[in-house]
């Protein structure tokens, strides 16, 4: 009986064991799908906003911009400087990790990375530590430091940009340009130009020179191509097409590919190369 009574004492330890093993693994609950493909402007969370103001679209102005490109990969975009790393999203805490040729660069973590229940477009997390290996992220630590309130507010990936009978001067983007100044009227000068004419037609006009071709624009995938006696000449992608959260006027985009198969616009190739940082200032004809 006894022999019954240890046998019969000992499944039920172990059936609870099996239990508290189960849920203690469920605790952790990876959350990183949830930010797949999401874009959110980075800023300082202002005690002084209402709820009204909350429940309604908010105008976020910010130079730090988390671009989510998968569910482990992001792009931290600060100013002009473009990071890419991984991240981990596990029970509201947030962790993403940036290197230098395989080196580690600076990891951030965030923790309470919740919802806000007042409007679905925005999260809020404090920041718990930084580790940072590079001197070249110093004005990103500035903005950031430990224990501030960050409010995450996602960014409409569905607005469409109309290119259609738009011109642009074409310029790299400077770093040092301050919010005032790109909430001003921006006055730019370029030897580069482009002036879309048609939604597929564009002209490139470079110092003295101009060239005609297509263009297609989609997903904030900007692609030139121009050819001459239907022969490919060059072409141009640009990724990450978007508007500027402070300035309506002014639209940025990173060089991703470039193909030459004419020996023609060599100042035109110095000037824009593979990865530059462009910005696109939309004026009046």
């Amino acid at each position: 009986m006894k022999k019954f009574l240890y046998v019969q004492f000992a499944v039920i330890l172990l059936t609870l064991a099996c239990v508290f093993s189960t849920a203690s693994a469920d605790t952790v609950v990876d959350n990183s799908n949830k930010l797949d493909g999401e874009v959110f402007n980075v800023f300082n969370m202002d005690p002084t906003v209402s709820e009204q103001e909350l429940e309604s679209d908010l105008n976020i102005s910010s130079h730090v911009q988390f671009d989510f490109t998968s569910s482990d990969e992001v792009t931290l975009k600060v100013s002009s400087k473009v990071y890419v790393g991984t991240y981990t999203l596990a029970d509201e805490v947030l962790i993403v990790e940036f290197e230098d040729d395989g080196e580690a660069q600076m990891s951030i973590q965030f923790e309470n990375f919740k919802q806000h229940e007042r409007n679905e477009s925005l999260y809020t997390a404090i920041v718990y530590d930084i580790e940072n290996d590079s001197g070249e992220m110093q004005e990103l630590m500035r903005d950031i430091p430990l224990g501030m309130l960050l409010g995450f507010y996602k960014v409409d990936k569905d607005m469409k940009i109309n290119l259609n009978e738009e011109i642009f001067n074409v310029f790299h983007m400077n770093a040092t340009v301050s919010s005032e100044e790109l909430e001003s009227e921006l006055i730019t000068s370029s030897s580069v130009q482009f002036n879309f004419t048609s939604s597929d037609e564009v002209i490139l006009k470079t110092g003295n020179s101009e060239y005609e071709g297509t263009y297609t624009f989609e997903d904030e995938v900007l692609f030139v191509e121009f050819e001459d006696d239907d022969t490919s000449r060059m072409s141009i992608e640009f990724e990450d097409f978007n508007q500027h959260e402070v300035n309506e006027s002014l639209y940025t985009a990173i060089v991703s590919n470039i193909e030459n198969d004419s020996g023609e616009m060599p100042e035109f190739m110095q000037y824009i190369t593979i990865n530059s940082y462009l910005g696109f200032h939309n004026i009046d004809e």
